[in-house]
C-alpha cells in the first residue's frame, strides 16, 4: 500500500505565498510510500520537521519563495518527476520519522493530513502530478484552496458526496466506510461552521476541549458513528447533511445499515477503503518500485490484506501473552500457581506501623507529663 503524510500549518492553508519543502519517495506497491509536504508563510512551521533533517535525505528537499496562480494546472510549477528513488536515503529518512513519531505523537495529524492530501485527486485528469492525489503534492496554491472537505450545504447532500468521492474513483461503499472515521474527532463551528461550541462530551480530554464530536467516546474508533446517526437521539451529538445522507440514499442506507450492526464488517472494509485511499495518486519512480526494508533476505513483501488483520479486539495475541507471562514469572510468579506471599516483606511493613503509632502517642503522652 502506499501512505501519503502531509505536515502543513493549519493557520498558512491559503496562503498565496508559500515556501515548501517536500519529500517524495518512491516505493514498492506494497511497501509504505511516505511524502512530506509542509507549507507555510512562516519559517517556524518547519521546527516539526526537525528530526527529517539529519537525513541524508534532507539535501535533496527544496526551498522556494514563490506564488503559485490559482487558475490553470499547467503553470503550477509541479515537476513531472517527483519522487527520489535512492533506497539508501529512504532508509535513513523512515528512521528519522519513525523518530518523528515517537517524540511528537503526531499519527492522528499525518494521517489526516494524508487525507487532504490524497483527497485532491482527480482521476480524470491525465497529466500527472496535475492530477493530484497522495504525491506529496499539496504545497500547490491551487490545492490548497481545493474545496473537496468544505460543506457548502449543497441540495443533495449524497449527491456532494459522490461528485467528491467519484472523483477520486471510489464507490458507495468506500464512500459509507471512509465516512465511519467521523467516529473519532469534532467540529468547531469557528474552523467549520459547524457544530456547538462545547458539549457534555467534549468539556474534557486531550488539547483543547470544545467542539462537538459525532460519537460520545470520540477517542475511541469503532461503528457508534453509525449507531448514533442511524439514532439521532442525542442533541450533543453532531450530524451533518452528509452524515444523515447514509441512511437516507437507498445505495448509502445499504452498508450504514451493515456497519451499524457488524462492527468487524467496518473494519475490514474500512481499511481496505483507506489503503486505496492513501494510494490516489501515487506514482513510482522506478515503474517497479524499490524495496528499503533493511532486510534483504526478506524478499518481496506480503500484499497487505485487511480481513488478516480484523481480529477480535477482546483476545490477547499470543506475544502479548508471553510478555505479560515473562514479567509476572521475573517477580516470582507462575501460572501453575499464586504470586507466593513475601512475608519478610510484611513484617517489615508491621515493625514501621508499630514504630510510627508509638512515636505519635509517645508524643502526646510526654505532652501531659508536665501537669
Amino acid at each position: 500500500m502506499a501512505f501519503s503524510l502531509s505536515a502543513a500549518s493549519h493557520s498558512s492553508l491559503c496562503s498565496s505565498a508559500s515556501t515548501k519543502v517536500s519529500l517524495s519517495p518512491a516505493v514498492s506497491s506494497s511497501a509504505p510510500l511516505v511524502a512530506l509536504s509542509s507549507s507555510s508563510s512562516q519559517p517556524h512551521s518547519f521546527s516539526s520537521l526537525r528530526s527529517v533533517k539529519s537525513s541524508s535525505l534532507f539535501p535533496h528537499f527544496s526551498f522556494t519563495q514563490r506564488k503559485y496562480p490559482i487558475n490553470g494546472t499547467k503553470n503550477r510549477g509541479c515537476s513531472t518527476k517527483c519522487a527520489a528513488s535512492d533506497a539508501a536515503q529512504l532508509r535513513s529518512a523512515k528512521e528519522d520519522i519513525k523518530v518523528l513519531l515517537r517524540t511528537k505523537f503526531c499519527h492522528p495529524i499525518f494521517v489526516r493530513l494524508g487525507w487532504h492530501d490524497a483527497g485532491t485527486y482527480n482521476k480524470n485528469i491525465e497529466e500527472w502530478p496535475q492530477r493530484g492525489g497522495a504525491n506529496g503534492s499539496l504545497r500547490f496554491e491551487a490545492e490548497l484552496k481545493h474545496a473537496a472537505n468544505a460543506d457548502a450545504g449543497p441540495p443533495s447532500p449524497a449527491d456532494h458526496l459522490r461528485d467528491v468521492f467519484y472523483r477520486m474513483g471510489l464507490n458507495d461503499q468506500e464512500i459509507v466506510a471512509l465516512s465511519g472515521a467521523h467516529t473519532l474527532g469534532r467540529a468547531r463551528p469557528e474552523r467549520s461552521g459547524w457544530g456547538k461550541p462545547e458539549t457534555k462530551y467534549t468539556k474534557t480530554g486531550p488539547g483543547e476541549a470544545g467542539g462537538q464530536s459525532w460519537t460520545v467516546k470520540w477517542l475511541k474508533f469503532d461503528n457508534s458513528y453509525f449507531k448514533d446517526i442511524k439514532e439521532k437521539r442525542d442533541e450533543d451529538l453532531l450530524v451533518l447533511p452528509t452524515d444523515a445522507a447514509l441512511f437516507e440514499d437507498p445505495s448509502f442506507k445499504n452498508y450504514a445499515e451493515k456497519y451499524a450492526e457488524d462492527p468487524a464488517a467496518f473494519f475490514k472494509d474500512y481499511a481496505e477503503a483507506h489503503a486505496k485511499l492513501s494510494n490516489l495518486g501515487a506514482k513510482f519512480d522506478p515503474p517497479e518500485g524499490i524495496i528499503i526494508d533493511n532486510d534483504p533476505a526478506q524478499g518481496t513483501p506480503e500484499k497487505f490484506v485487511a480481513a488478516k488483520y480484523s481480529t477480535g479486539k477482546k483476545e490477547l495475541s499470543e506475544s502479548m501473552k508471553k510478555k505479560i507471562r515473562a514479567e509476572y514469572e521475573a517477580i516470582g510468579g507462575s501460572p501453575n500457581k499464586p504470586l507466593p506471599t513475601n512475608y519478610f516483606l510484611n513484617i517489615i511493613i508491621a515493625i514501621s506501623v508499630l514504630v510510627l503509632l508509638f512515636t505519635f502517642f509517645g508524643n502526646n503522652n510526654s505532652d501531659y507529663s508536665g501537669f
